[in-house]
């Protein structure tokens, strides 16, 4: 058993960089003391994981590149689908990707952890759940809960997501434990979500599943790509699965509001 740090880098916001004036994801540009976030989400998970993935697109897989060469990274798997999507698609691509009992630590390259030892003991336990069987989503204690984020809110009878707070969650703002943070972060054996998803999305199982063992090389192919059907990831599948956890976590995380920024510049022009 092997444990995977997957990175997704999809498309993100993107910035005018360099004298050809074209557009890079931010999550590229070098401005955290010299490294870009997808350098850090890579670097931040290297000590309890194994062979790196990155799930990415034909826009930005020069750019994945480059940012493991910088790092001096020489082996990892990587998929280049044609388009972006959501993101229910990338962690089923891993999966397939993935030997049946390998364990997946999925992270998002925009999310901007601050060092803490609070996430890396989250991710181990993350990770030991995932080995007993269980689809890990972590979420956040925040002080804050205008962040840019989604929320997941729990109690002992149910788990629900929702990409804002409305008036129906008021009494979970009063409960902090209940209302949570989605981070972004899963975590869960291939075997277990490849099952699940076949359970309960049988029809876009069998088209990524057709995709990914069609694809050239890294390569998915464009017409396959674009007949996988669009499905939300919580809703269509985590919220049916009894597999679902949801792991509390206390590590920080700066608001994605910071991508939009206009002082987030380059210090190099990233080549694609």
């Amino acid at each position: 058993m092997r444990v995977l740090n997957v990175i997704l880098s999809g498309i993100g916001q993107e910035v005018q960089t360099g004298k050809e004036n074209h557009a890079v994801s931010k999550q590229y540009l070098p401005v955290f003391n010299g490294r870009s976030l997808f350098e850090l989400t890579f670097e931040r998970n290297r000590k309890f994981t194994d062979i790196p993935m990155v799930i990415g697109r034909v826009d930005n897989f020069r750019l994945s590149r480059k940012a493991f060469s910088n790092l001096g990274v020489l082996k990892y798997n990587e998929i280049i689908e044609a388009r972006d999507r959501k993101n229910a698609a990338d962690l089923a691509f891993a999966a397939f990707a993935s030997d049946p009992d390998d364990i997946l630590v999925i992270n998002p390259s925009d999310l901007m952890v601050k060092p803490s030892i609070s996430y890396q003991e989250s991710v181990k336990e993350a990770i030991s759940m995932a080995e007993s069987g269980k689809i890990v989503v972590i979420g956040l204690y925040q002080s804050s809960y205008d962040t840019g984020f989604g929320y997941v809110i729990h109690d002992r009878e149910s788990v629900r997501f929702s990409k804002q707070i409305n008036f129906e969650f008021s009494n979970y703002l009063l409960d902090p434990g209940s209302l949570l943070i989605h981070s972004g972060i899963y975590c869960f054996q291939a075997k277990v979500f490849l099952k699940e998803l076949k359970k309960y999305q049988p029809e876009f199982y069998f088209r990524v599943k057709r995709a990914y063992f069609k694809k050239s090389g890294s390569f998915i192919n464009e017409l396959l790509n674009e007949a996988i059907p669009e499905i939300d990831l919580e809703e269509d599948l985590l919220q049916n699965t009894c597999r679902l956890k949801v792991l509390p976590a206390h590590f920080d995380v700066l608001e994605k509001s910071y991508l939009n920024d206009p002082t987030l510049k380059p210090v190099l022009s990233p080549s694609a």
